[in-house]
């Protein structure tokens, strides 16, 4: 799919976007509430023309009144917030004595990561000491077409069709044969990479289910050498539907308990 030529801001039609995105950096970087004679002549245009832009600004929340002047509203930072990398954050704490208890059952390198784009992201690496060197020489980054957790997200992506030529292009692979690989993980539920990936080894990877929101974190355990699929996976398993137990009650509130028989 061949994508259509964004159009340049310093067109016409970009100018307003522009003017909007000058007043939000000019609200960014004062230390408090700024007047709307401080915001025109700190940007340079008329009075009437910043009233206009900052009546739209505040409509959409990316501006605020306050004490008599204007700050940058919560729509960003909330954004930010529920992003799929600030969500994993705040849950791997919450987390992290399941995680510790998977890598202890397993003896692998114990991942939890989101995706960034078109590459994964781990937001937590657990390892014993004997593993050090070889999580050290990996990065934090890696494409996700190429790995056991990116291929657990991807799998479930409302948009995969129109981006797995995106994801594909990262390690040259072929779209469809990527594509057939992600079917069969949203198959199984489970996304195994062996020798070829980006890691140097062998992983398995699960994406959490939270709720009914699409899967944003995927468990996984990485191994430099073979992996005994049956056992990690059985570990695994169980690992991911603690998770996600865990995360839909921070989530969605408590999660009911059913009374025993």
């Amino acid at each position: 799919m061949i994508a259509e030529p964004l159009p340049k801001l310093e067109t016409a039609a970009g100018r307003p976007l522009r003017r909007a995105l000058a007043l939000m950096e000019v609200l960014a970087r004062a230390d408090g509430p700024m007047s709307l004679s401080d915001l025109a002549r700190r940007t340079g245009e008329p009075k009437s023309s910043v009233h206009r832009i900052l009546g739209v600004l505040t409509d959409l929340n990316l501006a605020a009144q306050a004490d008599g002047g204007f700050v940058v509203g919560d729509y960003l930072s909330d954004m930010t917030r529920h992003s799929d990398h600030a969500r994993a954050e705040q849950l791997r704490r919450a987390l992290t004595p399941l995680l510790m208890d998977l890598q202890d059952r397993t003896r692998g390198v114990v991942l939890m990561g989101v995706l960034d784009g078109t590459h994964v992201r781990y937001v937590e690496l657990l390892y014993r000491g004997e593993l050090s060197d070889y999580v050290q020489s990996q990065p934090l980054v890696h494409p996700a077409s190429a790995t056991a957790t990116g291929h657990a997200l991807l799998a479930f992506r409302p948009d995969l069709l129109d981006r797995v030529e995106e994801f594909a292009a990262c390690t040259g692979t072929s779209p469809t044969r990527l594509l057939v690989d992600l079917q069969s993980v949203r198959k199984r539920g489970l996304a195994v990479v062996t020798k070829n990936s980006a890691h140097g080894g062998a992983a398995v990877a699960m994406p959490v289910r939270i709720g009914a929101d699409r899967p944003f974190i995927s468990l996984g355990v990485a191994y430099p050498g073979r992996i005994d699929l049956p056992r990690t996976t059985l570990a695994l398993r169980r690992a991911v539907a603690t998770a996600g137990a865990i995360a839909t009650a921070q989530h969605c509130g408590p999660v009911e308990q059913r009374p025993a028989g």
